[in-house]
């Protein structure tokens, strides 16, 4: 969306890609492709036989090539899946048909082949539409009637669309076994693509033997599937690749697309001279805001970010005219575009050295420092140097706490430099950090004392979250009356949800403290639900107040690296009075020590325990120094998740003496 807006003055066709007109060639390269009249019958081994099912084809050409004296985009795919069984048949008796973006419908067919020979063929006016609860179209399909297991379906379709050259991603891998596996982007002689395989995918190679177009193919015999696995990137650790524009040897230039360029044009839209207007503008934002008034950097940036998202309305979806800022101004809404303009108009204004930043979604693609496509900027941030902190212009982030999506990333830093009265600005790619471990904590500070009737618990809560584990807080401002209470009671009572907390406080309980201060709630909570009576024993389910935990007993091998949001530590205090006339057996069980040494100790779970006063406390340390773990690792950090799980199970025995 940024590069859309921003960069459109990069996409000039007429200079990157013409060439004479008689070297055009107006026809697609595989203009008479179809599929095999008579199906091959295809033999797959045991063990694929008992996956679900098994693409035994699939071909996807793109094309750049000349049509009615404008480029097109064409691409055609061909798909045969092999339906293994009763899943396999489910997923597939509707076989969605997705048209976004596409400027013509060249060609679009699908058929069943049955294990009998008999072969069902759909065209597109077998095509149908499903509505969603509005009677609106909500998406299309093919409607496969007879199929059984061992079938086999084969979808067929020609798209054109318009096309796009200063990066693009194209995923390959997905959760099924693919065999027969080939891609192929071709484009005009005079065009050279640069092409970047990543995660194992193999290398594109040139057809050095065709003479009439650059051909890129890849082709692959087999490619095993991955399935998402919990805390982990799925989308950006695929097989996949990105494409992009590297060279027109007509007119001789090379490196069309570059974040040199993209400094330029970014810094020329987003620091534009303002005009007298725009000027006394910002100086009445920035006195309504009160951040003048400040003393310190923090202080300010910290006004003008919470004035700027409680008085303009920012939209997630841009629109025309969102990054003018007298538009901003008088109808007191934009975009995340917008609002990170006007807020870089603020700082320069107030000399507050800063660096704009371009980086998307770590989830989705790693930022790939060799391949300089604009599909890995997509999102803004503000890095103020002196706080070595990031601003977003998203309402549900604050100063410090950018979307963990854009953290420990790499991303494009554009800084302004003067030099006299030259104005110029300078791009490098470089490391975003994220917070440190301390900053985002969740702590638990609970007194429990077993009630003179022993059928009863009375602990003293008191919870205190910080940084992004207090993200609610960033939004609890916009919720309703009913939501804020369902919030708050969550809040306290997750450690056991039967209970109804009494003589509720909060402190912090607002938007504006999101990553300023804690958000801290305390109650009093009376159950019977975490003592036993066996005889002369009581049991007292000490775990349980270190809440609900999850476990990672997982048969499956794991493929995939861990990948979490920030980085994190749990506090616990414990502190149980002991009974009069009771002691207590097995203390022991109360200590864990699980700290694997990889990444100097990154994670781990540890509990200790003294006895003081005839209290026992017990003190609980949970952390996560990393938000990467090689699948090498995997073991010992599923042993510290499960540690937590194991604790929380802990009964301790109180005996009569």
């Amino acid at each position: 969306m940024i590069i859309k807006k921003i960069l459109v003055a990069l996409i000039v066709l007429t200079s990157c890609l013409s060439y004479s007109q008689s070297q055009e060639v107006e026809k697609f390269y595989y203009d008479t492709y179809d599929w095999k009249k008579v199906p091959e019958t295809v033999q797959l081994t045991v063990e694929e036989l008992e996956k679900d099912e098994v693409t035994i084809l699939e071909k996807k050409y793109t094309q750049f090539y000349f049509k009615n004296q404008s480029l097109v985009k064409c691409v055609l795919e061909h798909k045969i899946i092999r339906l293994n069984n009763d899943v396999a048949i489910e997923n597939n008796n509707k076989y969605y048909v997705s048209n976004y973006g596409s400027t013509e419908v060249v060609l679009q067919k699908a058929r069943v082949i049955n294990p009998d020979g008999k072969i069902i063929e759909l065209s597109v006016k077998d095509i149908q539409v499903a509505l969603d609860e509005n009677g609106n179209p909500d998406y299309q399909y093919f409607a496969f009637e007879g199929i059984q297991i061992g079938s086999v379906i084969e979808y067929l379709h020609v798209m054109l669309f318009d096309p796009e050259f200063s990066g693009t991603e194209v995923r390959v891998q997905s959760s099924d076994l693919k065999k027969n596996v080939e891609y192929e982007v071709i484009v005009p002689m005079h065009l050279e693509f640069k092409i970047k395989s990543i995660n194992g995918l193999p290398d594109f190679v040139l057809d050095t033997l065709e003479k009439d177009y650059n051909r890129y193919f890849m082709h692959s015999p087999k490619i095993e599937g991955v399935e998402a696995e919990s805390s982990s990137a799925y989308k950006a650790n695929v097989q996949k690749f990105y494409y992009m524009l590297y060279k027109n040897t007509s007119t001789n230039k090379s490196n069309i697309y570059n974040y040199q360029d993209v400094t330029k044009n970014i810094h020329s839209n987003m620091y534009t001279p303002l005009t007298s207007k725009e000027l006394k503008l910002i100086k009445n934002f920035i006195k309504l805001s009160k951040a003048n008034l400040e003393t310190t950097t923090l202080n300010k940036v910290i006004k003008l970010e919470d004035y700027l998202k409680s008085t303009i309305a920012i939209q997630e979806d841009g629109f025309q005219g969102s990054d003018f800022l007298p538009f901003i101004f008088k109808n007191k809404r934009t975009d995340e575009v917008g609002a990170t303009k006007l807020m870089v108009n603020c700082l320069r204004f107030m000399n507050i050295n800063f660096e704009l930043v371009l980086t998307c979604d770590r989830f989705n693609d790693k930022f790939i420092t060799d391949f300089q496509g604009y599909n890995f900027l997509k999102n803004y941030l503000i890095y103020i140097n002196e706080l070595d902190g990031y601003f977003e212009a998203n309402l549900l982030t604050s100063f410090g706490y950018p979307s963990y999506e854009y953290i420990f990333t790499e991303g494009l830093f554009i800084k302004e430099i003067k030099i006299g009265e030259l104005v110029s600005s300078v791009g490098a790619v470089k490391k975003i950090k994220g917070n440190i471990m301390d900053e985002s904590s969740d702590d638990i500070n609970a007194y429990a004392v077993i009630d003179e009737d022993k059928a009863n618990v009375t602990i003293q809560l008191e919870r205190v979250n910080s940084g992004y584990k207090a993200v609610y807080q960033s939004f609890i401002d916009y919720t309703s009356e009913e939501q804020r209470k369902e919030i708050k009671d969550e809040f306290l009572n997750y450690i056991d949800n039967e209970i109804k907390p009494e003589n509720v406080v909060f402190e912090n309980d607002s938007s504006k403290y999101y990553g300023v201060k804690p958000f801290i709630g305390r109650c009093t909570l009376k159950s019977p639900n975490f003592i036993e009576q066996a005889g002369d024993k009581m049991l007292f389910k000490i775990g349980m107040l270190i809440g609900p935990q999850a476990n990672l007993y997982n048969s499956k091998e794991r493929k995939l690296p861990v990948e979490t949001e920030y980085l994190k530590v749990y506090n616990r205090t414990i502190t149980l009075e002991i009974p009069t006339g009771y002691n207590v057996k097995n203390l022991s069980e109360l200590v864990f020590n699980v700290s694997p040494e990889f990444d100097n100790k990154a994670v781990g779970f540890t509990s200790s325990y003294i006895v003081k006063d005839n209290k026992i406390i017990v003190t609980v340390k949970e952390w996560y120094n990393t938000v990467n773990v090689s699948v090498a690792n995997y073991k010992e950090y599923e042993n510290v998740i499960n540690a937590a799980a194991d604790f929380n199970k802990l009964v301790i025995v109180l005996q009569k003496n």
